[in-house]
This record gives structure tokens, sequence and C-alpha cells, in this order.
């Protein structure tokens, strides 16, 4: 192919550019500021380019709708053709790869569902825990009491619904019981780009490798930084490469993206006392040598983050 048509590789930096143009395994850590979003949608980009002429699709699985929106406008603005490219969460690829097409052939949704929403969900809970009178203190996670999960999915089933954490179970059971699944959808993919690995469920874990399994041609590219993990204490995890390897059943390679160009070398320096996986990270940015004034936020706490995070991709 004609180089030209890659014009947009000029933009990177020799690390970021030998990234996009990897076609291994790989499990890409990258750091605040090293230009993430910016290396997964050129490496989309380049995909689309030289195989514009295949119906095989390179997936972007992101964390929340504003990113994968975001994926694909940046690729329009570099005018590359989408039809062999999707972006979109864990959930809706579900929805749209797994549910919609194949649901006849679980017995749990073939014969019709709704999902509902958050507000739904607390809705019901909240008339159960009331029918079962259960008084909850402010902020009590009502599914901790048996009777009220019991009833919940009681309620779900005769009514014809699910809720939004049951489209990856249900999709993890399509897959696990049909193999014909796995192949039908394992020839539809060339590449998985998964964002932000790090806050990755487990069923998400499995839901890819069980993909993989069918065809280990298909490329996967995990990028993220367990130091940026928000989502640990509902599901989220890094696995490393032993766990992957293991769970795909290939050979992961591991690269760094450690170039910040967000922020100054002193800031980073502060940052770096409070990483979980110790690494080095050095300043990209002209302003690297600059000073600053570092002041703590002693008003926001992570659980919160996480919370309002989890809220806005459940309503997206």
């Amino acid at each position: 192919m004609d180089n030209r048509h890659l014009w947009f590789l000029n933009d990177l930096n020799p690390k970021q550019k030998q990234i996009c143009t990897c076609d291994k395994n790989l499990i890409l850590t990258a750091c605040p500021g090293s230009g993430k979003t910016r290396t997964l949608t050129y490496r989309l980009a380049y995909l689309a380019t030289i195989y514009s002429t295949s119906n095989k699709l390179n997936l972007a699985i992101t964390y929340t709708n504003r990113a994968s929106e975001e994926i694909k406008s940046r690729l329009l603005n570099f005018n590359i053709d989408l039809r062999n490219v999707w972006a979109g969460t864990i959930h809706q690829f579900c929805l749209e790869f797994i549910i919609r097409p194949y649901s006849m052939y679980s017995k749990r949704i073939s014969r019709g569902y709704r999902i509902i929403d958050e507000f739904v969900q607390n809705r019901y809970t909240s008339e159960i825990c009331n029918q079962l009178q259960i008084r909850l203190s402010f902020g009590q996670n009502p599914f901790a009491y048996p009777a009220v999960v019991k009833e919940y999915n009681k309620r779900l089933e005769e009514n014809k619904e699910i809720d939004f954490n049951m489209i990856l179970q249900l999709s993890h059971d399509l897959l696990s019981q049909n193999s014909f699944i796995r192949k039908n959808l394992s020839n539809l993919l060339r590449s998985v780009q998964v964002d932000e690995y790090q806050d990755t469920h487990e069923l998400q874990y499995h839901i890819l490798g069980s993909i993989f399994r069918e065809n280990n041609a298909i490329r996967y590219f995990f990028i993220g930084d367990i130091n940026q993990a928000i989502y640990g204490g509902i599901g989220g995890r890094a696995k490393n490469k032993a766990e992957l390897d293991s769970l795909f059943g290939t050979n992961f390679e591991v690269n760094h993206l450690d170039g910040c160009y967000r922020s100054t070398q002193r800031v980073i320096n502060f940052y770096s006392n409070f990483q979980i996986a110790s690494s080095v990270i050095s300043s990209e940015s002209e302003l690297r040598d600059t000073k600053g004034i570092i002041t703590y936020d002693r008003l926001t706490n992570k659980n919160d983050i996480s919370n309002k995070l989890l809220q806005l991709s459940i309503i997206n």
C-alpha cells in the first residue's frame, strides 16, 4: 500500500507509531498524559486503512459512551471509513453482537425482554424492601439481603425484564453454552482494542477470551494503567500478562507509554509517591521544568468519583 494513505502516522512519536502498527497481542501500560486515547485512535485508523477492503471489524471497547464517541469523531476527522470500525462499551457490544441476534437461545430472554434503568431498579428494590419490612439505612445496599435479591430476580423474570448488570452474565452464558455463537462472532472480528483495561470486569475478560480461543488470528490490544484504576470496588481488575496469557491461550507482548505531555516533572514526581505499580514517568511537556503549585484536595475521594462514573455509565 502507498504509505501516503497513512499520512496521519506522522503525527505520532516513534514509540506511539510502533505500537499503532504492531501486529501482536499487546498489553500497553499508558501513564497519565501519554496520549493513550490518541494512540488507540490512530491504531484503529491504521487498521481501518490497511484493511480497507475487508469486512472484518476492528473493535474499540471503551468504558463510557463519551469515550467511544470521541474516538469515532477523531477518526472521521481523518476521513477514515468507519465501515470496518466499531466503538462502544462492553454492554453495547454484548447487546449488539450477542444478546439481540442470539436471545432465542437463552431460556431467560427467549420470549422477549426489556432493559430497565437504575431508576426502575431503585423503585423495585424500594417496593420489595417495604414489602419485606426491611428498613435500609442511608447508603445501604438492598442487594445485601438475599430475600431482596430473590424477590427482585423473580419480579424481573415475571415482567420479562433484565437490568444493566445482567447483560454481561447473559452474554457469557450464551457464549459458554453455544460454540456456534463463539465461532460466528470470532469470524466477524479482526482486532479488539480494550480501553481502560485496569477497570475491566471478570466476565468481560472471559467473554473476550472465549471469542479469541475460537479464532487466534484476532489481535487483542489492552491499554490502560493500574495506577488509574477506580472500579476495583465493583469488580474492575487489571489482569497481568501471565493471567491474560492463560485466559486467552496466547502470548501477550508488554509495552509502555511513559512520556507525559500534560504535566511538569515536579507534579509527576509527586504523583509517583502514590503509584500502586511503580513506573518511571518523564515529562515531555514544554513546561516540564516549571515548578508550579501543588495543593491537596481534601474534599474528593476515590469512592465518590467511582460512584459518580458508575451512575453515568449506567445512564448512558
